[in-house]
């Protein structure tokens, strides 16, 4: 892909920075061509990267917009976000500031979306395994547990490295799906990914290897992982409120509430008789043994069925 081919296409390109004063201008040589637009979000960062870009910058494309006070990637998404839709781009690309994300790689993340009718694309470092391993070991460890409750909470079961942050998304998805809601910290494309299936929106992995030098990131997978497992958990109960009982009343929804109630009701009642009978000894009768084992064996069964509903509906 040439920028002939996307002439009729107006792409930018939105770098959130904080503390990357160091990589910053080699993000912007190596930037390609395709975009014509650059936003530079310096997120009240301590180095002064945005200054530093004003006051060394060569390209022209190159256009910084400065926080007074530090709201987080996701805030400084939301500010670029914001200035792209203005000035009426047609997709939105987000890199890091960090030199990690190679820009060879736009066109991989921008053809699905021009050509495929996609509405959003993101980075996948796991997709090929001779390349997972050049990545720190608790990296990979955090990251495959924050993809495993991102595929529940989004309802994207097919995408895989929720957190990596180089996506691209077209403007009507973005605007449809009311940016301004998503979270400011470092729980932003988790967030997104949540709020792009309950527009319906098609997304695909684009698979791409680690870049690890010596940059230190700012997010530690490991450590984030209680906080992003609560927010994760709210938005799992919040898609199935929207998707399966405010928006349709579907199979799913009757999966889902009768493989709770009888999950429930057999696990209740097998730990009642098992209180009252255990101590004392007392033999629980055959019949009321198998009422608590059917109970959760059908619950079991319909909570699995609701799943595989679920999975059958990701976006396609």
């Amino acid at each position: 892909m040439t920028k002939e081919h996307t002439s009729n296409i107006n792409i930018c390109v939105v770098i959130p920075t904080y503390k990357c004063k160091a990589h910053i201008l080699n993000v912007i040589k190596k930037m390609s061509p395709l975009p014509s637009k650059i936003f530079i979000v310096d997120d009240c960062c301590p180095d002064e990267t945005g200054k530093y870009v004003v006051e060394n910058n060569r390209d022209s494309r190159v256009e910084v917009l400065f926080h007074k006070q530090n709201g987080g990637v996701g805030a400084a998404m939301k500010t670029g976000f914001e200035k792209a839709i203005s000035q009426n781009f047609d997709i939105i690309v987000k890199m890091d500031g960090d030199d990690q994300m190679d820009s060879k790689y736009l066109e991989s993340l921008l053809s699905p979306i021009i050509k495929g009718g996609y509405d959003y694309t993101k980075g996948n470092r796991f997709y090929h395994p001779e390349t997972v391993f050049k990545m720190p070991l608790l990296r990979i460890i955090g990251n495959s547990f924050l993809s495993f409750m991102s595929k529940f909470s989004s309802g994207y079961y097919s995408v895989f490295d929720p957190t990596n942050g180089y996506i691209a998304i077209k403007r009507q998805a973005l605007e449809q799906l009311q940016y301004q809601k998503l979270k400011s910290n470092y729980f932003f494309e988790s967030d997104l990914l949540f709020r792009l299936n309950l527009i319906g929106a098609k997304v695909k992995d684009v698979p791409m290897p680690p870049i690890y030098n010596n940059e230190k990131s700012n997010l530690n997978e490991m450590k984030v992982i209680p906080l992003f497992l609560k927010s994760h958990l709210k938005n799992y109960l919040k898609r199935l409120s929207y998707s399966y009982f405010l928006r349709e009343f579907s199979i799913g929804t009757v999966y889902l509430l009768f493989g709770v109630a009888s999950l429930t009701f057999g696990s209740l009642w097998s730990l009642y008789f098992w209180i009252n009978n255990a101590p004392a000894h007392i033999p629980t009768p055959t019949g009321t043994i198998m009422v608590g084992v059917l109970s959760v064996f059908i619950g079991v069964h319909s909570i699995s069925s609701f799943l595989a509903y679920d999975v059958a509906r990701e976006p396609k």
